[in-house]
């Protein structure tokens, strides 16, 4: 008689573990389901159509974006500011997860409003800064580089926001970081 209730005690017990196992995977599949989409969403705003600019000879252009999170805060982008300045933006927001994809979003959307033809880089990520840090509660950043690449001249200006330095591969395989300049 005790081995009867004890094997319909754990009967109860089982079935209420696999109910409780049940949602709970139930809600894991709904939150990866909205990482999938945060992901595809965040891959959305990414260029992603290489060469980018065909018509354009004088340069060649390729970026690659790989998440070590489902959803992350790296970003770069490229667009032309006239017929022969060209925008290039590396960053890096501080964190991961949806978080970080959203002022993902937000900065790449801004850092496109305050670039702009005869706008310095420094000027602009400044222009950029004011406005990330009004109501950021959350206390996010981004670390940024931002260059302006003249393609008629070859002549780049840029303005780094605490981001790794980016490096100068030339033909012979040898490389040297960008150099800084305080103005």
């Amino acid at each position: 008689h005790e081995l009867a209730q004890s094997f319909n005690a754990m009967v109860v017990d089982l079935k209420h573990y696999i109910h409780d196992l049940t949602s709970v995977t139930k809600a894991q599949e709904a939150v990866e389901s909205e990482l999938r989409i945060a992901r595809q969403i965040q891959e959305s705003l990414l260029p992603r159509i290489f060469p980018p600019f065909p018509d354009r000879e004088e340069f060649g252009l390729l970026a690659r974006n790989i998440p070590a999170k489902e959803v992350a805060g790296d970003f770069y982008d490229f667009f032309f500011l006239d017929t022969n300045q060209l925008a290039l933006i590396i960053a890096d927001v501080s964190g991961k997860g949806i978080s970080a994809g959203l002022f993902m979003a937000v900065t790449r959307t801004l850092l496109k409003t305050v670039c702009q033809k005869g706008v310095r880089p420094g000027d602009a990520l400044e222009r950029a800064n004011a406005i990330l840090c009004q109501d950021n509660d959350a206390c996010m950043f981004t670390t940024l580089f931002l260059g302006i690449y003249d393609v008629q001249t070859g002549r780049m200006t840029y303005a780094n926001a605490g981001h790794n330095t980016p490096v100068i591969v030339h033909p012979d395989g040898s490389h040297d970081e960008l150099p800084h300049y305080n103005d």
